[in-house]
């Protein structure tokens, strides 16, 4: 149509041009032309191609070229109406039901049954460019209306008339399911072929689902999805629609009316049982007449029994409770006079027990008196023994000092006459030596005068003779002079040797006389300490003794106390045993009449139950007597 439509307007633009060639010039004819060859070929493009879109559940694959292009919502392509085909592609999910029923359609069953079966197949092309391509190459135009590709191909659009878009769409499912038909058939007989009617009617589900992993992979290669699968509808077919002379058919004509004389049978059985039921309603109805009268009957004679029962055990409980009450009082009486007892025993034991804590606390007091006497007498003792000790100790020291003394006077005596005759000595000495020096110096003096005389005669010749002769004979003079210093200073030396041996000899023996001194000093204080400790430990040994002895008689002051005390807790507690046995003694025999009483209540109420008893067995046996003839009356109505 649009081709047509541009046709007939470049004819219509041709034949305009040609007239305005005839009435105008050559020049604006050139424009003319020009112009109307833009405005042709405008016309032409724009009639040519066209920009197309795909709708929001729709994809379109344009063909023609040198591959497909595909454009989802919101893209598009150009395309030339001439060379390019546009395939519209519906993404809607399909909703397809392949119904079979029937002698024909029906499915055949593991168990040779037929099975009418209605399912329902969502498929839909994926939004993918490999699935779009494969539908639009496999399925081609079907997924979408003829009358749509009308209007997409078409230079005006329209609204679609009411009911039209419903058509439509029931075409272009019927286009896809001639295209699947064939395919889904083939997957629900072979899965009807592995299940039993009961089990497919059990497992809807499962029968679904392995029918649609059957159909997916083949949908898949022609780029459709299989969403879901559900089974709307299964039934057996009708034994009417079966064929006796077919093998299948036989089988399960075989099956269904084997299962229809059982279901009869059944039902006979069960009208059978009804009648039977009611029969039993009605000897089950005389039976609960008969019962209950029975439990009237021993509802009267249990109602006698409890009365009787009732009136022994209130009788008994009198009986119980005065007995109860008269234990209490006595056992009250008993603990009183337990308690006045206790509290007597109490006050005597406390009585006693002051006594002889306050016996206890004299004889301490006692023993503390003559305690403190006895260690004063000690310490009085200790006192004039250490100052006895002591007055010896000064008298020992006095001598020893005075023995000292008298020594180093001695000594000092005997060390100054020493000193003196050293002193002596050595005066002696010195003042030879000074002697000597003298004459030696004169004799030197009156040699060099004799020397001068003889330099003066022999000035020059003897000069250097004399005085190296006086040089040597001065050296000479020099060495006897050190000579005899030296030998004075030994000899001094020696004395002092001798005055400093006599010196430490003094000194040792001072020491001796010192040492000897304090060894005697040290071995009377030694003595008057050892004394002393002695007496302090005789003295310490007799206190512990003495103590000993007072705590000894102060202990078995305090056993005897407490033996006292301890033999008369055990006489009270032995008297109060004695108490107590007594009490518990009259309380077993108050307990033993008591129970001798309750008992031939006991065997009263024992005689009253025993009486009922006999009498309820004997209204039972008259009962199951009735019962018997009853049942048996009505078993001959029954028979009869």
């Amino acid at each position: 149509m649009r081709l047509v439509v541009a046709i007939l307007s470049l004819a219509g633009l041709i034949v305009l041009s040609m007239i305005v060639v005839l009435f105008t010039s050559i020049e604006t004819t050139f424009y003319l032309i020009s112009s109307l060859v833009i405005v042709v070929l405008g016309i032409f493009f724009a009639v040519i191609y066209r920009y197309q879109m795909p709708k929001a559940d729709q994809a379109i694959v344009r063909t023609g070229g040198k591959k497909y292009v595909v454009r989802f919502q919101g893209g598009g392509v150009w395309v030339n109406t001439i060379f390019h085909e546009v395939r519209p592609v519906s993404l809607n999910t399909m909703r397809l039901e392949i119904t079979r029923v029937g002698k024909e359609e029906s499915l055949i069953t593991g168990n040779f049954m037929r099975a009418d079966v209605t399912a329902v197949f969502y498929v839909k092309v994926p939004p993918e460019e490999e699935s779009v391509i494969k539908a639009a190459q496999t399925l081609g135009q079907k997924t979408v209306p003829v009358p749509e590709l009308k209007r997409f191909f078409s230079i005006g659009r329209r609204r679609p008339k009411p009911g039209e878009k419903k058509a439509e769409q029931d075409v272009m499912l019927e286009n896809i399911k001639a295209l699947l038909d064939d395919k889904v058939d083939g997957a629900l007989r072979a899965v009807a072929a592995t299940m039993d009617l009961d089990e497919l009617q059990r497992e809807r589900q499962k029968f679904a689902e392995e029918v649609k992993k059957i159909v997916a992979p083949d949908l898949e290669e022609n780029g459709l999805l299989l969403e879901t699968v559900t089974i709307t509808m299964l039934n057996q077919t009708p034994v009417a629609d079966m064929d006796p002379n077919n093998r299948f058919d036989a089988v399960g004509i075989k099956e269904i009316t084997e299962i229809t004389k059982k279901a009869a049978v059944e039902k006979e059985k069960a009208i059978k049982d009804a009648d039977v039921a009611i029969v039993g309603i009605d000897v089950n109805a005389a039976k609960k007449k008969f019962v209950l009268e029975q439990d009237r009957s021993w509802a009267e004679a249990d109602m006698q029994m409890k009365i009787a029962t009732y009136s022994a055990e209130k009788e008994a409980e009198t009986i119980k409770i005065q007995y109860e009450q008269e234990v209490v009082g006595q056992r009250a009486g008993i603990i009183k006079d337990q308690e006045l007892a206790k509290a007597e025993i109490n006050k005597t034991k406390e009585v006693e027990i002051a006594r002889a804590e306050q016996e206890q606390k004299v004889a301490e007091r006692n023993i503390e008196k003559n305690l403190v006497v006895e260690i004063k007498n000690i310490e009085m003792g200790q006192k004039v023994q250490e100052r006895e000790i002591q007055r010896t100790l000064e008298v020992e020291l006095k001598r020893i000092d005075q023995e000292q003394k008298v020594g180093i006077k001695d000594y000092e005596k005997q060390l100054a006459i020493q000193k003196a005759k050293i002193a002596q000595e050595e005066g002696v000495g010195i003042r030879e030596i000074e002697k000597m020096l003298a004459i030696a110096v004169n004799k030197v003096a009156q040699e060099q005068k004799v020397l001068e005389r003889e330099i003066e005669k022999n000035k020059f010749v003897e000069i250097a003779a004399i005085e190296m002769s006086q040089k040597v004979q001065e050296r000479e003079i020099e060495r006897n002079l050190e000579i005899q210093k030296a030998t004075y200073k030994a000899q001094v030396g020696i004395k002092e040797a001798e005055v400093n041996s006599l010196k430490v000899q003094y000194v040792l023996e001072k020491d001796r006389a010192f040492a000897e001194a304090d060894k005697d000093k040290a071995v009377i204080a030694y003595s008057a300490t050892r004394k002393a400790e002695a007496a302090k430990i005789q003295f310490e040994q007799e206190t512990i003794a003495k103590v000993a002895e007072i705590n000894k008689d102060q202990m078995i002051q305090v056993r005897d106390i407490e033996k006292a005390k301890f033999i008369e807790i055990a006489n009270i507690e032995k008297s109060q045993k004695v108490q107590e046995r007594d009490i518990e003694k009259n309380l077993m025999i108050q307990k033993a009449t008591y129970q001798a009483q309750l008992g031939i209540k006991e065997a009263e109420v024992n005689s009253l139950k025993q009486q009922y008893i006999l009498e309820k067995d004997r209204a039972i046996v008259d009962a199951d007597q009735k019962k018997i003839i009853q049942a048996y009356s009505a078993t001959r109505k029954a028979e009869g």
